[in-house]
């Protein structure tokens, strides 16, 4: 399956009378996109604003930012702007060096994540280096809080399809193509290179998903069962961040980093198997299931004999991966397992999760509770100045836990925290 990607680099933006793209510069007709929106009854209104790198400007109240993207040839984000419809192939435009932020007017405490565009929080974060459209809807008066989540992914991708369709007719910048043929005909059984699979968790349920949740496919993944995708529907649509806090942001996941990079090292140092995707479950007859389901497509129907397995969300998804990764090495298959450190005070409490023979590769992308001291900014987006962060007014020195700065900790690796052990 062959996906081109065309990148259009964005450089700046303003509003005007036109939507279109450039000489890197994209214009949006504020109007336009703002009817789109409200054609959403659940939305009262909706307002923009724009920022830009280095700006002494912090974006409060996030709820998740996303690429702007456009699918000439099939369904965008299917299951949400339209029928399901299987994405990872054709050709894609993406808008990059900009995002599409959405805020939240309900979210409160850790809920709420915060972009700062200039000094530490940009340099910590990863999205203060990108050109943002930032939208701010506000609800219909007594709008139930699953409607309203579900009308803001609906507004983001809508927004995001819109301004990416604006540059499809215009020449790329860059084409990126990611190509993996069918498992039945790849040349590489004899190619001695180790085939290393990803094992993807892309629902914590110790916060079940609302009914009409879209995750994968616009499917809300109760009672989800490991299924075998092609890396390039997760490239191409077929995933959102859920509504759960302790998770990717969907631009990670339009651009994830372990992916790519099975993708760049395929054929050279490694064969790309494929990826299973997972979910976290509530219960141990669940676990016990889905990790020997997992297990089970990753060895037998894969071939693999290396994987790497990441989770989202707290702690007791820990468990879920470590099951599979426990069964992937009593089969030979070599693991490596990303995880953020949850114990409370940085001892050893979290890391006791993978107590096992056989996990002796773990990756640490972040600890919970770092608290990080921004600085004060001049101006406030998503709310007013005298919003209160962690206690304290936006526009003032705040501090917050490193998870509340939106890309500072990623669980599939898109994050700027690195620890070393030496």
């Amino acid at each position: 399956m062959r996906l081109e990607l065309h990148h259009h680099q964005v450089s700046g933006i303003s509003f005007g009378e036109a939507t279109g793209l450039g000489a890197g510069m994209l214009t949006i007709n504020r109007e336009e996109l703002s009817a789109l929106l409200l054609a959403d009854e659940r939305l009262a209104a909706v307002s923009f604003d724009l920022a830009a790198p280095g700006e002494d400007c912090r974006i409060i109240q996030v709820w998740d930012v996303v690429e702007a993207r456009y699918r000439g040839d099939g369904a965008n984000f299917p299951g949400i702007l339209g029928p399901i419809e299987a994405v990872g192939r054709g050709v894609t435009h993406t808008l990059k060096g900009m995002g599409v932020v959405i805020t939240n007017p309900s979210s409160r405490g850790p809920e709420a994540k915060v972009i700062d565009m200039a000094g530490l929080g940009a340099e910590w974060g990863l999205y203060g280096r990108l050109h943002h459209l930032v939208v701010q809807p506000q609800p219909a008066p007594g709008l139930p809080a699953p409607e309203l989540l579900y009308a803001l992914r609906k507004a983001q991708v809508a927004a995001a399809v819109y301004l990416a369709r604006a540059a499809a007719a215009a020449r790329a910048d860059e084409v990126e193509v990611f190509d993996l043929p069918p498992l039945g005909s790849r040349p590489d059984a004899d190619s001695g290179l180790p085939r290393v699979a990803y094992v993807f968790q892309i629902h914590s349920h110790q916060r079940p998903t609302e009914d009409a949740e879209p995750v994968l496919y616009g499917n809300n993944v109760r009672n989800f069962l490991p299924t075998i995708l092609h890396p390039n529907e997760v490239l191409d649509g077929a995933l959102v961040r859920s509504y759960y806090r302790k998770g990717f942001e969907t631009y990670t996941v339009q651009n994830h980093p372990i992916i790519r990079e099975m993708y760049a090292r395929h054929g050279k140092e490694l064969e790309f198997a494929g990826v299973v995707a997972t979910v976290a479950h509530q219960t141990e007859p669940e676990r016990l299931q889905s990790a020997a389901m997992a297990a089970n497509l990753v060895a037998e129907v894969l071939g693999a004999n290396g994987a790497v397995l990441t989770k989202t969300g707290g702690g007791a998804p820990h468990i879920d991966m470590a099951q599979i990764a426990e069964l992937l090495e009593a089969r030979g298959v070599a693991t490596v397992m990303m995880a953020m450190d949850m114990s409370v005070d940085g001892s050893a409490e979290g890391g006791s999760l993978f107590s096992f023979p056989g996990a002796d590769a773990i990756v640490n992308y972040g600890f919970s509770p770092s608290p990080l001291a921004l600085p004060p900014a001049a101006r406030i987006i998503g709310g007013a100045p005298e919003t209160l962060v962690y206690g304290r007014p936006a526009s003032g020195a705040i501090e917050v836990d490193l998870e509340v700065l939106a890309g500072a900790e990623n669980p599939i690796g898109a994050n700027r925290v690195m620890a070393a052990h030496y």
